[in-house]
């Protein structure tokens, strides 16, 4: 009979290795370039590095109190997972609506987070007819005017909070810019007010999302919720409402990267800011932990291949499980062509299968003791609750907000995205690497990515861009050398066709001989793309085409892939000079 041979402990372990070893074995296969030479910084500036030690975090100063890693109640979530709220924009054929509220919830859905266009007049009863508001979650979003849409809810219901499961998601500093903090907390001290068994889930619902859907870093969106929360709580004290009532009121929701580890260091590091707060203000931050809200960032969303916003919303959404998030929403792939059921399906289902057969929400804190991941957190809660201190010493969120300084800081942000994509700096899937030919779909009107001022995405520049293109179909020339090419031709060549491709522009190839001034006559190009550093090699057939064609734009293939601006390059391929 054959025989399995089972590993002893000696041979199931790793010896043990020194940082050093380490550093030596990564410096061996950089051919003995340092480790530091894998450094990179995210985009507040924060250093990743390539090799971190292992143990606890350790904050200090202001945010010294002890790392909170766990979700608001740890029991609900290992026994029956995260809340999966489904997002839904309330506009049009409410029978419609309905169903799709009855599908999400019947296939997975735990909660809703009705998103509805200012002044939109919603028939409740329709819209719930078949619902048992009391077993599903309803979130209300409706800007600046929440609060209305939150008193036309109740009145719904009788004035009877008891009868549903309601979050009223009041934002007193909403992204939209145009909101009154006063009116709103007014509203929201109102109900938390009322009767115990008539208070709300939750009252205020701290947005991050919709702010670094407008264009904030992470570290000033953290800054921007940590200072709402005071706000909230300093009015709250005022108006005679105790911190404890008022912690336990409130949620926070931010944005989720496609990069599973930013995700999972923001999840922590906000946790990190809110013990702070509750802590300064004499609570224990183990028994008024955050109630955690995270959704796939969609910024980071793409009208080029869609198909690739389900591998960024995957990641993201694992990022959000991971950090302990007590509700997650995922959003269909094709939102902003108008989500089809599939792709709604698909981003619930998304969910569901990390929690019934990953089994992500079994494990208390799976990210805990990993050196990068508490290193990260660490990093991102310092610079947040340093830049929140700044905030404050600016006077609160309330003057902040009127005084426009969240909104420059979302300026700010958004300049600095669009310049990462448009240098080269951020590779974007399916728009500037490997990207594919497909036209650019037109986004719909109405619905979560309609708003340009509130969804404001880095691959607009080039969708922009391939739109434009299409209009104006350039005919263009890429013309290789005589002969074999080198690699560094090779290397040219390829990335020649890289940036084509990138703008969605069609290439027509030719190598240079006898009959070249011919066959580009027969052509009638706007643009001949020469491969290689310089036009000195056709100088003579540059001068006879211009005499003949003067039109024609001649460009070496050096000079328009070494350009620092990708749209700079890409509009001389539209036949316009750059202003260099």
């Amino acid at each position: 009979m054959r025989q399995r041979h089972i590993m002893s402990s000696v041979d199931n372990c790793f010896p043990p290795a020194s940082r050093d070893d380490w550093v030596a074995a990564v410096e061996k296969m950089l051919r003995n370039a340092s480790v530091d030479s894998l450094r990179r910084h995210d985009e507040d500036g924060l250093i990743i590095d390539a090799l971190y030690d292992g143990g606890s975090a350790q904050l200090a100063g202001d945010m010294a109190t002890s790392v909170r890693r766990l979700s608001q109640d740890p029991a609900q979530r290992v026994a029956f997972g995260w809340d999966v709220r489904q997002p839904l924009h309330i506009s049009g054929d409410v029978k419609a609506i309905n169903q799709c509220i009855i599908d999400d919830v019947e296939q997975g859905a735990t909660s809703l987070w009705l998103r509805a266009d200012k002044d939109e007049q919603i028939d409740f009863g329709r819209l719930f007819d078949g619902i048992m508001l009391p077993a599903v979650g309803v979130h209300l979003d409706s800007g600046a005017s929440t609060y209305q849409l939150v008193d036309r809810f109740i009145a719904h219901i009788d004035g009877d909070i008891s009868k549903a499961n309601l979050h009223a998601g009041l934002d007193p500093f909403v992204a939209e810019g145009d909101a009154d903090p006063d009116v709103i907390l007014a509203a929201g001290f109102a109900l938390a007010n009322r009767a115990a068994t008539q208070i709300p889930t939750s009252i205020f619902a701290v947005n991050g999302w919709h702010w670094h859907n407008k264009g904030v870093t992470a570290v000033n969106e953290l800054a921007i919720i940590l200072s709402s929360v005071t706000d909230i709580m300093r009015r709250a004290m005022e108006a005679g409402i105790a911190p404890a009532t008022i912690a336990a009121l409130i949620e926070v929701t931010i944005a989720l990267p496609a990069d599973l580890y930013a995700g999972l260091a923001k999840c922590r590091a906000v946790r990190h800011g809110w013990a702070g707060i509750v802590a300064a203000l004499g609570l224990d931050p183990d028994q008024y932990r955050l109630r955690l809200h995270a959704a796939p960032s969609l910024r980071m969303f793409s009208l080029l291949d869609q198909d690739v916003n389900i591998l960024r919303s995957t990641t993201a959404l694992l990022g959000g499980a991971l950090g302990n998030a007590d509700a997650l929403t995922g959003f269909a792939h094709d939102i902003l062509t108008g989500e089809s059921v599939r792709g709604r399906r698909l981003a619930r289902m998304t969910q569901l299968l990390m929690i019934e057969e990953s089994g992500i929400a079994k494990a208390i804190d799976p990210a805990g003791g990993s050196g990068f991941i508490e290193a990260r957190a660490d990093d991102l809660a310092k610079a947040a609750w340093a830049t929140f201190q700044t905030l404050e010493s600016q006077g609160g969120a309330s003057s902040c907000y009127k005084d426009n300084v969240f909104a420059d800081l979302a300026r700010e942000g958004q300049a600095k995205a669009n310049a990462r994509l448009v240098t080269g700096d951020a590779k974007f899937l399916g728009v500037t690497l490997q990207p594919d030919m497909v036209p650019v779909a037109d986004i719909v009107t109405g619905g979560w990515g309609a708003d340009g001022a509130l969804i404001v995405r880095p691959a607009q520049i080039i969708e922009d861009f391939r739109r434009k293109a299409l209009a104006r179909q350039p005919r263009i020339i890429c013309l290789l050398p005589s002969g074999t090419m080198d690699q560094p031709l090779q290397s040219l060549k390829k990335d020649s066709d890289q940036l084509c491709a990138i703008g969605g522009l069609s290439v027509i190839t030719l190598v240079v001989g006898d009959d070249t001034a011919r066959d580009i006559r027969a052509a009638k190009p706007d643009v001949v793309i020469y491969i290689g550093n310089t036009l000195e090699a056709i100088a003579d057939l540059r001068a006879d085409m211009s005499a003949l064609m003067p039109d024609i734009i001649f460009v070496a293939a050096a000079d328009i892939t070494g350009e620092s601006s990708l749209i700079d390059a890409l509009d001389l391929l539209l036949g316009k000079q750059t202003d260099a």
